[in-house]
């Protein structure tokens, strides 16, 4: 609010001008917060690393997608990696079809060539 508007402007204007304050400090909290869940989780990550006492030297794999925000937005993301884990089983039984056919060899409709 400039200072022709708070001195000399509608005074309704101040009641608006404080409640997007306020939700604009809400957000900035919440960015804040998820950046703090997001260093909490690469220094989690590589943690096993830094311990001098630890037997596990290797680091965590750091998650490969963002947090989700919603509960919707988790479903879907699971949604997504039920899928993708299907595709992968549908790619890995492709491949060991074909090798069993490698292994068989010849056509299967009654020739042997």
């Amino acid at each position: 609010m400039s200072y022709n508007e708070y001195w000399y402007g509608n005074p309704e204007k101040l009641k608006y001008y404080r409640e997007m304050d306020k939700i604009n400090r809400k957000r900035k909290n919440f960015e804040l917060w998820l950046q703090g869940r997001y260093i909490y989780e690469a220094v989690i990550c590589a943690s096993p690393a830094t311990n001098p006492l630890s037997k596990a030297k290797k680091c965590y794999p750091y998650p490969d997608s963002p947090f989700p925000m919603s509960k919707k937005e988790a479903e879907e993301m699971a949604e997504a990696k039920r899928i993708e884990q299907y595709h992968e089983m549908l790619d890995r039984m492709k491949a060991e079809y074909d090798m069993q056919e490698i292994k068989k060899g010849g056509e299967r409709n009654g020739r042997n060539n």
